[in-house]
């Protein structure tokens, strides 16, 4: 799936989080590359910073989130 084709609810969570503008450079950037690194800090980033490491999990619209732009068709990933 496209990230265009986000929900409402991971729409706004990505502009609380960039900002509109850098939201539109985000998806334009993503909609002309050919190849994409994406690096995600994850302990205070994706999750909320957790006492201990194993506290910090993922919450299921950040999963589905992540398994969206991993599925898309036309930028394979690669998980390393």
């Amino acid at each position: 799936m496209a990230v265009e084709k986000l929900t409402e609810s991971e729409r706004r969570d990505v502009e609380r989080r960039l900002g509109r503008d850098e939201r539109a450079k985000l998806l334009r950037d993503y909609r002309l590359a050919s190849m994409r690194l994406m690096l995600l800090d994850y302990d205070g980033t994706l999750v909320p910073i957790a006492r201990r490491p194993e506290e910090a999990a993922p919450d299921p619209e950040l999963l589905d989130l992540l398994k969206k732009l991993a599925a898309d068709p036309q930028k394979p990933c690669r998980n390393h």
